[in-house]
């Protein structure tokens, strides 16, 4: 149970594509005076205005809220931990994100007063533990690996609420991005826990859980086994067959793109053993998010350029080839097509470049809305911009198959 002596934050129970975000104490409603922010803590009326970039808390014991200015040494922290993580732009500035309503991790370790000695882990004792396959041992002196003690602790936590998830998780996918910092996670034990929670009854710590995974496994094979050891697949297969917000199955395919790329056990696993591509169809023809079909045809498309680069180089029998092209992929994928192009580029090309690597599909059914695809970018100010989609469209109207 967690003695905290304040509440910085309330954490959204929302999942965007972009960032993790976290509410702005801002309130909507009333009009009271704006609020002349010091250095020094101050009482927050009900309804009232504050300027953005503000550092606010909840005082428990009062019951009031309260907020103040960033101070210098605050700010410096949040740069250079975004700095640290490589994690790309942000519209964040202090603990507010303009766009996106950002949060700092800090205050929740400090709230919770968990040391690190203290967290519990569910492996051996940490300073022991060794990766079986090339003696590779927890870095326990490094912040982020402080960092991830005190979210694994959060998560396996009986008493953490969906907030609680959903902060430690969010924080987890800053982290994990790096290639160590994702196998230490499963080390601690963490990573397994993270799977769990993608049986969770909160679609939105589901989300996150799939965000954290996606992260952690991308180009990262050792994770990639111990997430499908760990029943991942299974889970996001549940996923997409039972779940229906749009989000959620986003999510999950990136999760799913992560864990299957560059995998050939875990992909043989999810299309034979799991049935994968059946649940990934059934939420394809359910789900009409042009977003979520981006992603399924992207993932399909990516597979198979995977498998045809293996056969060029070993001959390694195109099985998911077969596997796909028999089992109705054909129709779905051209089903998928567009009716303009020019306004549609991406999507319409990627379901263009999956048309193309199914090979032996039979399209003769998609000639019309081909021909017409094609005629519209051929006759649009500046084509030349469209001369690659024109000729991959060409290609399959000529049912020329040649490797691309």
């Amino acid at each position: 149970m967690y003695n905290y002596w304040m509440l910085t934050l309330f954490i959204l129970c929302s999942c965007s594509d972009d960032e993790v975000t976290v509410e702005n104490e801002e309130h909507k409603e009333g009009n009271a005076t704006l609020f002349v922010p010091t250095s020094e803590w101050q009482h927050l009326d009900p309804g009232q205005a504050i300027p953005a970039g503000l550092h606010v808390r909840m005082n428990l014991q009062t019951g009031e809220k309260e907020a103040k200015l960033i101070d210098e040494e605050e700010g410096d922290k949040i740069g250079d931990r975004r700095r640290r993580h490589h994690y790309g732009y942000s519209d964040r500035r202090g603990i507010i994100n303009k766009q996106t309503r950002a949060f700092k991790a800090e205050e929740l370790f400090e709230a919770s007063h968990v040391d690190s000695n203290d967290v519990k882990l569910l492996t051996h004792d940490v300073a022991n533990i060794y990766d079986n396959n090339d003696g590779y041992k927890l870095g326990l002196a490094t912040d982020d690996v402080k960092q991830i003690m005190k979210l694994v602790h959060v998560l396996e936590d009986s008493s953490s609420d969906s907030e609680h998830l959903i902060f430690a998780l969010s924080e987890l996918e800053y982290l994990v991005h790096q290639i160590d910092n994702a196998r230490d996670l499963d080390i601690i034990g963490g990573l397994q826990l993270v799977v769990q929670l993608l049986r969770h009854d909160n679609d939105t710590v589901k989300c996150y859980a799939a965000h954290v995974i996606g992260a952690a496994a991308q180009s990262n094979l050792i994770v990639q086994e111990a997430c499908v050891k760990y029943g991942s697949l299974v889970h996001l297969t549940m996923i997409l067959l039972s779940d229906k917000d749009d989000i959620v199955h986003r999510r999950a395919v990136y999760a799913l793109s992560a864990l299957l790329r560059m995998n050939r056990g875990g992909l043989y696993n999810f299309t034979f053993v799991h049935h994968g591509f059946d649940a990934i169809s059934k939420a394809t023809l359910m789900q009409r998010s042009s977003r979520y079909q981006l992603k399924v045809v992207t993932l399909i498309a990516d597979l198979l350029s995977e498998e045809a680069e293996r056969f060029r180089e070993s001959g390694e029998t195109k099985w998911l080839l077969n596997h796909l092209t028999t089992s109705g992929w054909c129709e779905l994928v051209s089903y998928l097509l567009p009716t303009n192009c020019v306004q549609q580029y991406q999507f319409c090309e990627s379901v263009v470049m999956a048309m193309l690597l199914l090979e032996g599909c039979d399209y003769t059914g998609s000639v019309d809305i081909l021909e017409q695809l094609k005629s519209d970018l051929i006759t649009v100010d500046h084509a030349e911009v469209y001369e690659h989609l024109i000729k991959l469209i060409h290609r399959i109207s000529e049912q020329d198959h040649e490797d691309i």
